[in-house]
């Protein structure tokens, strides 16, 4: 039963963190590693959820462990990956930093690139755990673009969900010069539910960017897209266009925002008239009674 070893290896998580060096050396890491080579599939699960922490409270071998763990990233059974790639960034967050550029991002890389749909899912899920540690590596920033960009509707999906917590992680810098301009095109997404979740996301970072490229990227899409079908992706536009009130002066305001939020106060949802509403009360802070 799946839920046994993962409450298992949760609580061996745990008990790791009071145990002193000797006993992790003794009984933790030689048990880590049988786990690793185990011929069950479900011993080598476990093994993939054990081993960033051992990694961190293990002094020596440490080798043995990071090599374990990325061995099992090509394991020949594909719910290995799946489980490797749910821990990556625990691992991340464990390893020394000149080991995630060389050897975690790499890797991170490839099991992105994955065949199964639901690797590369659970793989994108902790983007943003790597991006924290690495904001301004190039390969992750590439991946991020590429995953903006994917086939597949659920991995963008993936990327609409956790937008904010990219930008967090990648910084002002690197969110406004080379996010933010495939983000805005994502809101464009055949998918209702990628653009729903996305322009959602964007209320929780508009600030964070630049606000140049506000105006150059952002601004636009909004106006082509203010008058989509869906109800909720509304809302979500204006909630977005009174946060951005915020960073914008006067004058833009006045020619870029209001009336986009005046022909939304026109639509027939409630829900959306009543965010129209909320965000002028905001704007009148911004522009004075």
């Amino acid at each position: 039963e799946s839920q046994v070893w993962e409450q298992a290896a949760k609580c061996l998580n745990l008990i790791a963190k009071e145990m002193s060096i000797g006993e992790v050396q003794q009984y933790l890491a030689p048990f880590v590693l049988d786990l690793a080579q185990d011929q069950w599939f479900t011993g080598r699960l476990s093994a993939c959820a054990l081993i960033p922490c051992t990694y961190k409270h293990f002094p020596k071998n440490k080798t043995l462990l990071k090599q374990a763990f990325f061995k099992l990233c090509a394991d020949k059974m594909p719910l290995v990956w799946w489980a490797a790639a749910m821990n990556i960034g625990d691992l991340a967050r464990s390893v020394e930093p000149e080991i995630i550029e060389s050897e975690v991002i790499p890797q991170f890389e490839k099991l992105s690139n994955d065949e199964q749909d639901y690797v590369k899912l659970i793989t994108f899920d902790h983007l943003h755990d790597i991006a924290e540690i690495s904001p301004n590596n190039e390969t992750l920033i590439q991946i991020t673009q590429n995953a903006i960009k994917d086939a597949s509707w659920k991995v963008r999906l993936s990327i609409a969900k956790q937008t904010d917590k990219l930008v967090q992680s990648f910084g002002k810098l690197v969110a406004s010069h080379h996010l933010l301009d495939d983000l805005s095109q994502l809101l464009r997404d055949p998918e209702g539910e990628v653009k729903r979740e996305l322009v959602h996301s964007f209320t929780k970072c508009i600030k964070l960017f630049e606000m140049s490229k506000i105006k150059e990227f952002l601004l636009p899409v909004f106006k082509d897209t203010y008058k989509d079908d869906y109800a909720n992706f509304k809302e979500g536009v204006a909630e977005s266009i009174c946060e951005i009130a915020f960073i914008l002066d006067e004058h833009d305001v006045t020619d870029e925002l209001i009336p986009i939020l005046l022909e939304l106060m026109k639509d027939k949802s409630s829900g959306v008239k009543i965010k129209v509403v909320e965000g002028l009360a905001k704007l009148s802070k911004v522009l004075g009674p």
